[in-house]
C-alpha cells in the first residue's frame, strides 16, 4: 500500500496516494485546514471522557468537521468520527476492519497499467 501523503496548500490540506513507479496520484480528500489547536503539528480536537458526558452535543457537532480524540486520564482512549449525512451501508462498510484488510491485501497485489489491461483483454 503506498503511503498517504499530506500536503498543505495555503488554507487547504490534501491527502493523496503517490505511486512513483506507475506515475499516478490518487487524491483521497481535499479540505480546509482546521483552525483549532494543534498537537505535534497535526490539528486535533480533544475532550476528556468526563467532559464528553456533559458536552456530547458539542462533541458530535465538532466530529462532523474533524475527528475528536476522547481522552481518559489525559491519554487518548477513543476517536469520535462524524458520519452525519452518510447512509448506514457506507458507515458499516467504511468502518469494517475486514473490508480494510481486504483492500490492503488487494493493494499489495501486482497491478496492470491501462495499456497492459488492453493487451490482456485483446488476447481473450
Amino acid at each position: 500500500m503506498p503511503p498517504i501523503w499530506h500536503l498543505r496548500l495555503g488554507d487547504y490540506r490534501v491527502f493523496c496516494d503517490v505511486d512513483e513507479v506507475e506515475g499516478w496520484v490518487f487524491v483521497r480528500a481535499v479540505g480546509p485546514r482546521p483552525t483549532h489547536q494543534t498537537t505535534e503539528g497535526r490539528p486535533v480536537k480533544t475532550i476528556s471522557a468526563r467532559d464528553l458526558q456533559k458536552r456530547i452535543t458539542e462533541a458530535l457537532d465538532s466530529a462532523q468537521r474533524d475527528r475528536v480524540v476522547i481522552t481518559r486520564g489525559g491519554q487518548p482512549a477513543a476517536v469520535l468520527v462524524g458520519v452525519e449525512g452518510m447512509d448506514w451501508e457506507s458507515v458499516v462498510l467504511e468502518t469494517s476492519p475486514e473490508l480494510w484488510r481486504l483492500i490492503e491485501e488487494r493493494r499489495a497485489e501486482p497491478t496492470l497499467s491501462a495499456e497492459e489491461l488492453v493487451r490482456e483483454l485483446a488476447r481473450e
